[in-house]
C-alpha cells in the first residue's frame, strides 16, 4: 500500500486506512463481529499495535531466497504490539506474546493453546 501511496496513487492516509481501519470497519459493520469496533485505529479505549515508520525509508527485505524470508523491514525504528515493545530502536526484540503478555519465548514462536483456545472462540461464532 506504501508504494501505491508513492506513485501518487493513493495518499498516506488512504493507504493507511486501507491497511488498518477499513478492514476493521468491514469486520465489525458487515460481518457481523463486534470487537472490530476497537480495532483499526488510535484513539482513547481502543487496543491498536503501533507502528512508527519513515514513508521515505520504509523497505520489505524479505525476499524469498532461502534464508531471506525472514528479515526484518526496515525504515520502521518501533513496533509496539499489545503494549509491548517487539522493534526497538530498529532491532528486533526477543519476545513472544500472548493475550498481551510477553512469554519470554523468542520471536515467531506459537503457543498452540491459546491458538487453539482463539480458534474455537472465533470459528463458534459461525456453528
Amino acid at each position: 500500500m506504501l508504494r501505491e501511496e508513492l506513485k501518487g496513487e493513493l495518499t498516506l492516509m488512504q493507504g493507511l486506512a486501507k491497511m488498518t481501519y477499513l478492514p476493521a470497519k468491514y469486520f465489525c459493520e458487515l460481518a457481523g463481529i463486534p470487537h472490530f469496533r476497537f480495532k483499526g485505529r488510535m484513539q482513547e479505549g481502543c487496543d491498536a499495535d503501533i507502528c512508527v515508520f519513515d514513508p521515505d525509508t520504509v523497505t520489505d527485505n524479505a525476499t524469498y531466497k532461502i534464508g531471506e524470508g525472514m528479515l526484518p523491514t526496515t525504515g520502521m525504528p518501533y513496533v509496539l504490539v499489545s503494549g509491548v515493545p517487539v522493534v526497538m530502536d530498529s532491532v528486533v526484540q526477543k519476545v513472544s506474546l500472548v493475550q498481551g503478555k510477553s512469554t519470554g519465548r523468542r520471536s515467531g514462536l506459537l503457543d498452540y493453546s491459546v491458538q487453539s483456545a482463539y480458534a474455537n472462540s472465533f470459528f463458534s461464532h459461525w456453528a
